[in-house]
């Protein structure tokens, strides 16, 4: 929600409200000079998608001298010190405040910034001009990207955050924007592994932005001050606060429907570098029939833990193992109200309370005339048959590390000169955890682990691989793990059981070790 004044707010619960629009646009030079074109203004809409992570504006601008057209060379409005420069042109800068009459005079709400470029209509019968601007994420959506660098924890391993992935992205194939990505919530995910880099490639940068970030549940996107935020996206928000009660005094117009189109209960991710995580939602199955997903094998440079791959197929069923009711509402114009806002509707008619019906707004549209104002809003209500919380296993216990050796004669093609090369590979060992954190037994195929490491040019520790807890073809207990890619020097290991319901344990207690240089001898 957009923070308001309080003399905002005591005008808007007036119910006489007299509304203003400001509207102003800059061409993309240096030093440019806003133009103010707001008495232009006829009518227009503000639109936001949260699916599509992008806001769109539509505007009607009164163009009765043609001074507008951006063909016309003549007009003063499309000079620049003598020299034409059309002010309605491709990538020049549009924002939009909307603004009501409180005790202190007008205050303004800024609602959008975008980039003209999409579609600029002049019409001179009668003369009006029409715009369709996206907001900023055009330049990124315009942007194609063949191949990006490796991101990889030894290759970058400063980069591999996925914040840090995203943010160097944008300064790669950006630079002259200069955009700095807000990281509301900072991701602590990593992407790419040594043995498997992540690389964006065929792809444009918008749509590789939001696939590193969807995967690790957080929402990119513009705001309505043409700055770039990432956040975490609240998936459960029966419990969250809502931002504003919209009731029966307000509703214009409210419809309700509900669709199992897009049901979905049976999950299966399956990605190079992770076992296949496979999830049902046996009561989603029981009520609607099965409903196959998979995850596309596109996101295998980018999850490198099960952990992560739990999280996302868990996501996955939150949003779509069971129906989920779709309210359209009308109501006076808004301005605070934001895409990704979590709302509560009161409407006896339909059955809907403050308390138990919650909503994410997943598309807003204000609209605006001189004799008509509304905000339009689609409101998704959250899924209230929840399966039961899983419990997270206890840590692993008492980690310890040893070496082996592995000796190989040289061979044609080696790139080594010597007669046998001695190499040293660490090995750890750990108590695999009996019980979950409450105290009940934990069978030997509970799950696995993530394992860490910190080797000797890393500032942090990165998860170098993911293990099953026990092999049933072999009986076997796997609790033990030998690191064939670790660096000579200094390094430090951690790990993570988690359960096969995502849920991780506690961090296990930290080792270090020196790994020794390969040795050859002649």
């Amino acid at each position: 929600m957009i923070t308001v004044t309080d003399a905002f707010k005591q005008a808007f619960q007036s119910n006489n409200r007299f509304w203003k629009y400001k509207a102003q646009i800059t061409r993309n030079s240096p030093n440019a000079v806003p133009v103010d074109i707001s008495d232009r203004v006829i009518s227009g809409d503000i639109s936001c998608e949260w699916e599509r992570r992008s806001t769109f504006a539509n505007i009607e601008l009164d163009n009765y001298d043609y001074a507008l057209s951006p063909v016309n060379q003549a007009s003063l409005t499309n000079q620049v010190a003598g020299v034409y420069d059309p002010l309605l042109d491709s990538n020049h800068i549009l924002e939009i405040w909307e603004g009501i009459l409180t005790t202190n005079g007008y205050e303004y709400v800024k609602k959008f910034t975008g980039l003209l470029g999409d579609e600029i209509d002049a019409d001179t019968m009668p003369g009006v001009v029409n715009l369709t601007v996206r907001d900023k994420s055009k330049r990124f959506q315009d942007t194609y990207i063949y191949q990006s660098k490796t991101y990889s924890p030894l290759a970058t391993p400063a980069l591999t955050l996925a914040e840090k992935v995203i943010q160097d992205l944008i300064t790669t194939f950006l630079p002259d924007e200069k955009i700095t990505m807000a990281v509301d919530d900072p991701t602590n995910f990593v992407v790419g592994l040594p043995n498997q880099p992540y690389t964006a490639k065929d792809i444009n940068l918008w749509d590789a932005i939001q696939q590193i970030a969807d995967a690790f549940n957080f929402c990119v996107m513009f705001d309505e001050n043409g700055i770039l935020r990432m956040k975490n996206i609240i998936r459960d928000y029966s419990k969250a606060p809502s931002v504003h009660t919209f009731d029966e005094s307000v509703l214009i117009k409210d419809s309700l429907s509900t669709s199992d189109s897009d049901v979905r209960n049976h999950i299966m991710l399956r990605v190079q570098g992770l076992d296949p995580i496979e999830k049902k939602d046996e009561e989603s199955i029981a009520k609607y029939g099965r409903r196959y997903f998979e995850v596309h094998r596109s996101l295998s440079s980018i999850l490198t833990t099960a952990e992560q791959g739990h999280k996302l197929v868990d996501n996955i069923l939150a949003d779509y193992a069971y129906v989920i009711p779709v309210d359209r509402i009308e109501v006076p114009l808004m301005p605070h109200i934001q895409c990704g806002d979590i709302v509560s509707l009161v409407n006896t008619r339909l059955g809907t309370n403050a308390i138990t019906y919650k909503y994410r707004v997943v598309s807003l549209r204000d609209s605006f005339t001189n004799d008509k104002k509304r905000t339009t809003l689609t409101l998704h209500g959250y899924n209230a048959y929840k399966p039961s919380e899983s419990i997270a296993p206890k840590p692993a216990t008492n980690l310890t590390s040893t070496f082996i050796t592995r000796a190989v004669q040289n061979y044609a093609g080696s790139g080594w000169v010597g007669y046998t090369k001695t190499a040293y590979y660490p090995m750890l060992k750990w108590n695999q955890p009996t019980q979950d954190i409450s105290g009940n037994a934990l069978s030997n195929d509970f799950g696995g682990y993530t394992i860490y490491r910190k080797g000797p040019a890393d500032s942090q520790f990165f998860p170098v691989a993911s293990v099953k807890s026990y092999i049933e073809a072999q009986n076997l207990i796997v609790n033990f793990w030998y690191d064939y890619t670790a660096l000579a020097g200094a390094n430090q290991y951690k790990i993570v059981a988690i359960n096969k319901f995502g849920k991780s344990s506690a961090e296990s207690s930290t080792i270090s070790l020196t790994k020794i240089a390969d040795a050859v001898t002649n």
